[in-house]
């Protein structure tokens, strides 16, 4: 028996207060961690070009076991990050049904002229199609080119043609579903 140890439930009682304080030391230098990886991304974030605006888009899918499209028209939102990142959101109608998406794309911007930019595109969106009480995700992958009209240093014309597949997710889909997306809008360099 060691004289300087507590038997028993003490000893227990003990040993779980010294566990807690580990654990919470531990939590506390993850989110100390977290909080400078942040610090740092956000600081060389506010470096990059970045942009924003919005417009209107219209998309048209097809299946490969069903006859017939379905077309949707919406508006969304748009977020570059760099002259190399896009993210968006958007809302859409389609027929009875209501949609909600997120997505990030890569781009390769091209310089034609100071007022001219091209640029190849590719990446995914998320998107939440509502029907009554009920919802189903699906993702799309897609790859296109974009075009950038500018208006003045800081104001420009944007347009995307893209062409994707449908990844379903949340509900099983029959054959391949593969669709058009056009997207115009206004954005703002900052």
């Amino acid at each position: 028996m060691n004289p300087g140890l507590a038997e028993g439930p003490v000893q227990a009682w003990k040993f779980s207060v010294l566990i807690k304080l580990f654990i919470k030391r531990c939590i506390v230098k993850k989110i100390v961690a977290l909080f400078l990886c942040l610090l740092v991304l956000g600081t060389a974030a506010f470096g990059l070009d970045k942009a924003a605006g919005g417009g209107v888009m219209a998309w048209l899918a097809g299946n490969t076991e069903m006859e017939g499209t379905l077309s949707a028209f919406g508006a969304f939102g748009f977020f570059g990050l760099g002259q190399y990142v896009e993210l968006n959101a958007g809302v859409a109608s389609i027929e009875e049904l209501f949609a909600v998406g997120f997505g990030a794309y890569g781009k390769y911007p091209i310089s034609l002229s100071d007022r001219i930019v091209i640029f190849p595109t590719a990446g995914a969106d998320a998107e939440i199609y509502f029907a009554d009480d009920e919802s189903v995700t699906q993702l799309w992958l897609r790859g296109g080119a974009g075009l950038d009209f500018f208006f003045t240093d800081t104001m420009f014309l944007r347009s995307h043609l893209v062409f994707g597949v449908l990844i379903p997710i949340s509900a099983e889909i029959i054959g391949t579903t593969y669709g058009a997306l056009v997207k115009v809008g206004v954005g703002w360099m900052f």
